[in-house]
């Protein structure tokens, strides 16, 4: 097997410290091969932003700090290298989408020169120069008349073209691995598949790596070779898109498959949640974190935390009803449904 781009091994990240400490990412590990998308997929809150933005240490220290593990990208551990030397490999070798654009875009320089500027940054090329891959990098994202929307300014362009500017900037060094935080987030659903369709365009065209950080199962499911699902700062579960899709294992996984939407032919739609909220990471539950809201939790999983259970080389799932446990004695959890969420799960697209 061909040794990872990307090698995250026990990552926790905490905010705070001694006991009023918040574990955000609760000793996370993961793998990003070349050329390849890995979803990383959960609910609000779960730790996936932290997940990716401790990589490139850019949560503010204090309150957050990395308190284990390590981040190879290449051989190199991106958590051990130093400020200067990790300053090369922001915007060099890691490209990142930020959820924001309008925000993270400065207001007052031409979206040209911002992209300029990070090509000067992190290469040898002159003023003039920087300007031309900059062009150049804004009509490889498909922005119209890119010589002259070059000069214009972050408000003059549209929420998808903005996105679109984003990822100009982030691919301008020519990374090899691409984080994009939530790319599509408050975009309509005809904007969010051109800018999923330009992400695929860009992975096969330069052998880009992604890691694609998403609430939206239906983004997944297109995009993505990897599934990684995080739940109260734990992968849960983890897998090929198809496979995790067809026969997710974890009830976590299955419950957020059943909540997607769907239309029968003669029936109402119906709307199928996970009862309960995210534990508060402050205080999170004893035993398995998803136990309050599982319809499938039994006496153990209150007492016991669950480890990881692999079922081959790419499938994984933390939860004890793969690890001896017998669900002998129910904890009543209000189920929805059946005890199988419902109905089989069924691979999500944003285009139905």
């Amino acid at each position: 097997m061909a040794e990872p781009l990307l090698s995250v091994q026990d990552l926790t990240v905490e905010f705070g410290r001694g006991k009023s400490a918040v574990q955000a990412v609760d000793h996370v590990s993961f793998e990003v091969a070349r050329g390849t998308t890995v979803g990383l997929v959960g609910e609000s809150g779960s730790g996936k932003s932290a997940t990716a933005l401790s990589l490139l240490r850019l949560l503010p220290s204090p309150p957050a700090r990395v308190v284990s593990g390590s981040a190879y990208l290449e051989g190199r551990d991106l958590l051990a290298l130093s400020e200067s030397e990790l300053r090369k490999q922001r915007g060099g070798t890691v490209g990142f989408v930020f959820q924001d654009p309008l925000t993270s875009l400065n207001p007052v320089m031409t979206v040209g020169e911002q992209v300029a500027e990070a090509i000067r940054l992190h290469t040898s090329a002159r003023r003039r120069q920087a300007w031309d891959r900059a062009v150049e990098a804004l009509d490889r994202v498909h922005i119209p008349n890119a010589p002259q929307r070059a000069r214009d300014y972050p408000h003059q362009f549209s929420g998808g073209m903005r996105q679109r500017v984003m990822i100009a900037m982030a691919l301008a060094s020519r990374p090899k691995l691409l984080l994009a935080d939530e790319p599509t987030t408050a975009l309509d659903v005809t904007i969010q598949a051109e800018i999923l369709d330009l992400l695929s365009e860009l992975r096969q065209t330069l052998g880009l790596a992604i890691l694609l950080i998403t609430h939206d199962l239906g983004v997944v499911s297109e995009v993505c070779q990897d599934v990684l699902v995080m739940y109260a700062g734990q992968i849960v579960e983890r897998g090929p898109a198809a496979e995790l899709f067809t026969s997710p294992k974890h009830p976590y996984t299955q419950g957020l498959l059943a909540s997607l939407p769907q239309v029968t032919e003669g029936e109402q739609l119906r709307l199928q949640a996970i009862q309960g909220a995210p534990p508060s990471l402050s205080e999170p539950p004893s035993g398995c974190r998803f136990h309050p809201r599982c319809p499938k939790a039994f006496a153990e999983c209150r007492v016991t935390e669950p480890t990881e259970v692999q079922f081959s080389s790419t499938r994984a799932a933390r939860c004890l009803l793969y690890g001896g446990g017998q669900p002998e004695e129910q904890l009543g959890v209000p189920e929805t449904g059946s005890s199988e969420w419902g109905r089989p799960p069924q691979r999500p697209s944003m285009w139905q």
